[in-house]
């Protein structure tokens, strides 16, 4: 029989934490990986898809494995970022193996979705991870029942233009893999962009991470058109390169910016937006002063809080 990992932690606490899970987001996981002493076994369930390192490296702690690495390694966790696609395999390996499963949340819950819908599902009894306070809300029903930690954004890689020694160019930058795109060419119209984002026809993926911060860093304003991510990283990736924001005022927006550092618009009301836009176009100071507003807002996000409330799950005794 297995001695619980509840024991071994007090025997060893910095003992290597060895999950399995699948893919689901480069620069989260890259992020995850930064946990001390942490391996992630990645298997190749169905609707899993490969590491793309136009996104971020693949990190040194991370395997690509099968399930076959269970007949001769322990584990202590299973963990599933994609819990509509991914749950019912890995719940399965968690039972068989007498595995604890943890459920991260990156997603809205779909339209309709009540408590009770909640309630239901074979995970509601689970631990659950959110990324926001809205996102915890959205689909269990409720607040504080679960563990919501933020994103995190390295400050020191996702730089200003100032920092990389470039010259900003008065441009709005999106990446159009988001959701809200029609909304994005509405509040665009006639204005001047720049895209990235695998979406062929309207714009490419960056080649890599340093071409992604270099294209982030050199424009001057983000607009995120989301209407239903509970956070998209790729405002905080901007907010860190000193971009002034425009986002919805839907979401997990309002749960880290307001008035005070970033302009907020409803959805029902894009001429709002629209109009952020053109006055920060037509306004270098405010732009500026808003950049770095928004840089300050999201310094607190370190890495080192990030794996620090990670830790206190996965080496809970």
């Amino acid at each position: 029989m297995k001695i619980t990992h509840s024991v071994i932690n007090r025997v060893d606490p910095n003992r290597t934490i060895r999950v399995l899970g699948a893919f689901a987001h480069e620069r989260f996981d890259a992020n995850l990986a930064k946990i001390p002493n942490f391996e992630f076994y990645c298997l190749p369930i169905e609707h899993s898809r490969d590491w793309d390192e136009r996104k971020a490296p693949f990190p040194e702690n991370y395997f690509l494995s099968s399930e076959q690495v269970l007949e001769y390694r322990d584990f202590d966790y299973v963990i599933c970022e994609n819990p509509l696609a991914h749950y019912p395999p890995l719940k399965h390996i968690s039972k068989q193996y007498n595995l604890p499963i943890i459920n991260i949340w990156h997603t809205n819950a779909p339209p309709g979705w009540t408590k009770q819908d909640w309630d239901n599902q074979p995970f509601a009894n689970d631990t659950h991870v959110f990324i926001t306070k809205y996102n915890e809300l959205i689909w269990t029903g409720q607040s504080g029942q679960h563990h919501v930690i933020d994103h995190c954004i390295d400050t020191e890689l996702f730089a200003t233009a100032e920092m990389l020694g470039k010259e900003r160019e008065n441009t709005i930058f999106n990446m159009v893999n988001e959701h809200g795109l029609t909304l994005f060419k509405h509040l665009t119209e006639g204005l001047p962009v720049k895209l990235l984002g695998d979406s062929p026809g309207i714009s490419a993926p960056a080649r890599n991470l340093e071409h992604l911060v270099e294209e982030v860093a050199t424009s001057s304003i983000f607009l995120s058109s989301s209407l239903s991510s509970p956070l998209s990283m790729s405002i905080l990736e901007a907010a860190s390169c000193g971009l002034a924001l425009v986002l919805t005022s839907c979401s997990g927006n309002p749960d880290y910016f307001d008035d005070s550092n970033a302009f907020l618009f409803s959805p029902s009301r894009p001429q709002d937006g629209r109009e952020y836009l053109v006055n920060l176009l037509q306004d270098k100071d405010m732009r500026e002063e808003y950049g770095r507003k928004a840089r300050e807002r999201v310094e607190s996000l370190t890495t080192e809080r990030f794996t620090d409330k990670w830790q206190q799950i996965l080496r809970r005794r």
